[in-house]
């Protein structure tokens, strides 16, 4: 999509692509300071980030993230906590400019971009427009949302000394953390535990594994025998 009809898509606030559901909206950034001091801020916090998650899990980004600003979270009803949502449909990142932590939510997006850059160097399709009307599936947004939480953990230990306490997966499956955390919490509470070890064998060669045996409904059950038949695959590449 060239940039200029982006723009105009996004600024119409025709289009909202928001944790990978597609919501017809009229959110303008009318509202929202976007002084070019202000963005210019928020875009070298943000590559303060990528610098720190290229060098801690030997990656490279390509380019910069197209980002934008608005309050549609709090709209939308959305938890506090989440201050963002990255677009695979738009390449493009909304941050929400009330959240205190917006290093800690670029973190988070950033992971989610570098998603969609990997699969495209390897070739594989997004299933973009898809996403947009019937969203992802439960296993897509374990995964996305475990990746994405991974790279989020990397920047918070290494920039302010946090500890991730991550623990092993419950035997119930997916259906466990739906039933103690709800939703849609329980994607990232699962997806963390799921994909820190095989991420933890290296980044890029664990998301091609991930990305090219996704996961199926009956995993959604048995999420350990998931886990181990990709960390066999990785161990083999």
């Amino acid at each position: 999509m060239k940039n200029k009809a982006k723009r105009f898509l996004i600024n119409s606030g025709l289009v909202l692509h928001a944790f990978g559901a597609g919501f017809i909206g009229g959110i303008t950034l009318s509202e929202v300071d976007l002084r070019k001091e202000f963005y210019d801020g928020i875009s070298i916090k943000t590559k303060e980030v990528t610098k720190i998650q290229e060098d801690a899990l030997k990656i490279r980004y390509e380019g910069e993230p197209d980002i934008y600003f608005n309050p549609v979270f709090k709209v939308f009803g959305m938890p506090g906590n989440f201050g963002g949502s990255y677009s695979q449909f738009f390449d493009a990142t909304w941050i929400d400019v009330t959240n205190e932590h917006i290093k800690k939510v670029a973190a988070h997006e950033e992971g989610h971009r570098y998603i969609r850059i990997l699969k495209g160097k390897l070739g594989l399709r997004n299933n973009l427009i898809k996403n947009i009307f019937s969203g992802r599936s439960d296993g897509e947004r374990i995964v996305d949302e475990g990746i994405a939480n991974y790279f989020e953990a990397v920047y918070r230990i290494k920039a302010e000394n946090d500890v991730e306490k991550y623990g092993l997966l419950e035997e119930g499956g997916f259906y466990y953390y739906k039933k103690i955390d709800g939703c849609p919490v329980c994607y990232y509470t699962s997806g963390s535990n799921l994909v820190k070890p095989i991420l933890d064998l290296g980044v890029d060669n664990g998301i091609e594994a991930l990305a090219k045996n996704p996961m199926k409904k009956e995993d959604l059950e048995d999420l350990i025998g998931y886990q181990q038949r990709i960390l066999r695959i990785v161990k083999k590449q």
